[in-house]
């Protein structure tokens, strides 16, 4: 079996990918030179892991920054390289365009909203295009997610329908069932199909509660962007990441860029996480960024990561599984829910989120008994009553591949779905 990254060696394709996901370090000496130098390639290896990590464009983007590493590529695979980036550039620009619609809508009918992930994200980056993203993340106060929903259907978006659900309609979006069930929905356009993914929250509150107003108030606007701090969004993205397992290292590239960017107030940086009970969380994603060259923390930090064992050991194991083998690129069945349990912050906080799981009502409750919801008081006393009526499907689903919570969410990467491989 093949493998980027064994415990005794890193191997050329995993030092190359790394190199790439820091694209402000460029030049000679960067060490893409090095790690291109040698010759033992496997460049159709290479080319699957960045495909799988998000890291193609990346790839092209440091190889073309430097005629002496042009030259140790095949020509064949770099012309492929930049077709496909000139085709990612051209739909960054047709997302920007859309999110600025939609952005200037919502404020035309004063709706507060902040982007979070896809273009706004994108901006950190020396070129937006360097980050691949499926659709438009906003997040809405609760109050104002009918509102916004009755503005986005003005704009021609429509509820996207999961498979396997009965019909969503525009009725049930807006009813208070709904939002006791879900934070969130998806809305593609009628003629770009582009996605907007509508979140009045950007996770549930039993993994990591974050009120609206938080957000607010960590807030930046000036004359043309409104945007989340970087000592609040860097304990969003790394929380994103834990909920979807690290099963992409773009995610890690992604935390690299807050911390190369400069500028991060530390301390309210981890004030903020602690506030949130995602430290462990943070920390993680913190540890794996500083695994790509050229990314360093204050000494202050480098104290917590070297005291914190847990931490420490999905470090180690999450960077060994990486580059792995494409089949073996991300944790499935009950191992997904000891990760997240295991990152609470107390046993008290593990205990609650298994409680959380258990007791509160999704959106597949609704698919199997639609007119229960209506009792939604009772339904916390009906849920377990169904799980239990199920838990021989769910026994199997936790061990041949994982149980999704929840699928409200669909966009054209399926690892970016809002519980993709997690239950």
């Amino acid at each position: 079996m093949n493998h980027l990254m064994s415990a005794k060696q890193v191997l050329p394709e995993a030092q190359i990918l790394l190199a790439c996901a820091n694209p402000w370090v460029l030049g000679a000496e960067s060490p893409l030179s090095h790690a291109l130098a040698q010759e033992s390639v496997n460049w159709d290896l290479l080319l699957r892991a960045a495909e799988l990590h998000k890291l193609k464009w990346l790839l092209y983007w440091k190889i073309s920054g430097n005629k002496a590493d042009k030259d140790k590529v095949p020509k064949e695979l770099l012309m492929g390289l930049r077709s496909e980036y000139a085709q990612a550039a051209h739909r960054m620009e047709q997302l920007q365009k859309a999110l600025s619609e939609v952005m200037e809508a919502f404020v035309a009918h004063d709706i507060p909203v902040l982007p979070w992930k896809g273009p706004s994200l994108a901006q950190i980056y020396p070129e937006p295009a360097l980050r691949p993203c499926y659709d438009l993340d906003l997040i809405v106060p609760k109050e104002a997610w009918c509102k916004a929903q009755r503005i986005l259907k003005e704009l021609n978006y429509s509820p996207g329908q999961p498979e396997g659900y009965p019909p969503i309609t525009d009725k049930f979006l807006q009813s208070p069932q709904f939002l006791k069930l879900c934070i969130e929905h998806y809305f593609v356009h009628e003629k770009t199909e582009f996605v907007v993914d509508l979140h009045w929250a950007p996770f549930d509150p039993s993994f990591v509660q974050i009120p609206w107003k938080m957000l607010e108030e960590h807030s930046r606007n000036d004359r043309t962007t409104v945007s989340i701090a970087p000592e609040l969004m860097i304990s969003i993205l790394a929380a994103h990441a834990c909920k979807h397992c690290w099963s992409k290292f773009i995610w890690v590239a992604d935390i690299a860029g807050l911390i190369m960017q400069g500028g991060l107030d530390w301390e309210k940086t981890l004030h903020i996480a602690h506030k949130l009970g995602s430290e462990n969380m943070l920390l993680l994603g913190i540890a794996l960024a500083t695994n790509i060259p050229g990314v360093v923390v204050p000494s202050v930090v480098a104290k917590q990561l070297s005291c914190n064992v847990k931490v420490k050991a999905y470090t180690d194991e999450l960077m060994s599984r990486f580059f792995t083998n494409p089949a073996a690129r991300s944790y499935r069945s009950l191992k997904t829910w000891l990760f997240h349990a295991n990152l609470k912050r107390t046993r008290l906080h593990t205990l609650g989120y298994a409680v959380s799981l258990v007791m509160t009502p999704a959106l597949s409750d609704w698919a199997s008994a639609p007119g229960l919801v209506d009792c939604y008081p009772a339904f916390y006393l009906i849920r377990p009553a169904i799980l239990i009526k199920c838990l021989p499907a769910v026994v199997w689903r936790f061990i041949s591949g994982g149980y999704n919570r929840d699928l409200t969410h669909k966009s054209d990467d399926p690892s970016e779905s809002q519980n993709a491989g997690c239950p």
